[in-house]
């Protein structure tokens, strides 16, 4: 049974096997096609004869996807939680991926990035959260939890 909070635990390293879940694999998808948006607003910039402009926005589109896809994808092969805390952060990302998908249109055309900056602080925050709580629930790595906690929030500042 899943119950709302379990400790966030570090994941046993002997059990080197784990298969992703739905939830992993539907986060996997939305970056997918978030990345494809992407790919669209290249093609364009490129197709109208834009190929700096097109390549400078695809690659900033990019990195603020790829960057927390990544790290979330670590985090998630470290602390294998699957409590309803987790899969919520893990939906409230999803969303985040989707406010700036919606806005790579923008992006493209005009350079337009007050959704995106919305979406990206909305996809890191719970990042933030899952480290507090990894950090609390695993004495052993408290100290780098705090650190990425801490860092993750400064930077959120900026």
């Amino acid at each position: 049974m899943n119950k709302i909070i379990r400790p966030m635990l570090a994941r046993n390293r002997e059990d080197s096997h784990r298969a992703a879940t739905e939830l992993e694999l539907l986060f996997d998808l939305v970056f997918v096609i978030a990345i494809a948006l992407a790919a669209v607003g290249l093609h364009h910039s490129i197709a109208e004869g834009h190929y700096a402009d097109g390549i400078v926005k695809f690659m900033l589109a990019f990195f603020a996807l790829w960057w927390p896809w990544m790290h979330l994808t670590w985090f998630a092969s470290g602390f294998d939680n699957d409590d309803t805390s987790y899969r919520l952060s893990v939906m409230v990302m999803m969303f985040g991926v989707i406010l700036i998908a919606g806005n790579l249109p923008a992006f493209f055309d005009s350079f337009e990035i007050g959704l995106t900056a919305v979406g990206y602080i909305t996809l890191r925050i719970p990042y933030i959260f899952l480290w507090f709580r990894a950090g609390k629930d695993n004495p052993d790595y408290k100290i780098t939890a705090q650190r990425y906690v801490w860092g993750l929030i400064l930077l959120q500042c900026f």
